[in-house]
């Protein structure tokens, strides 16, 4: 890509920078939005209950086995008890 085909580049799906780069289309800009996840939203994502369990099934493959640390498993749901 070049950046010269571009006005604004926006990185970050969250709503911020949606809102952002909407606002700059809106107005004529060429605009490169970019995300490093592969889903669109951010912290703003919500997911189908098979995308849910996709995230899950990444989030576990790409930590540490050896850190078992309920303090990092910030998607357990409330409630669960964990030993």
């Amino acid at each position: 890509l070049d950046s010269s085909e571009f006005d604004v580049i926006v990185l970050g799906t969250g709503l911020p920078e949606s809102i952002l780069a909407a606002a700059c289309s809106r107005s004529g800009r060429r605009v490169l939005h970019l995300d490093s996840r592969s889903y669109y939203g951010g912290n703003w994502a919500s997911f189908s209950f098979s995308g849910l369990l996709s995230w899950v099934k990444e989030y576990q493959q790409s930590s540490d086995p050896e850190e078992e640390s309920p303090k990092n498993l910030s998607w357990v749901a409330p409630g669960t008890l964990i030993k």
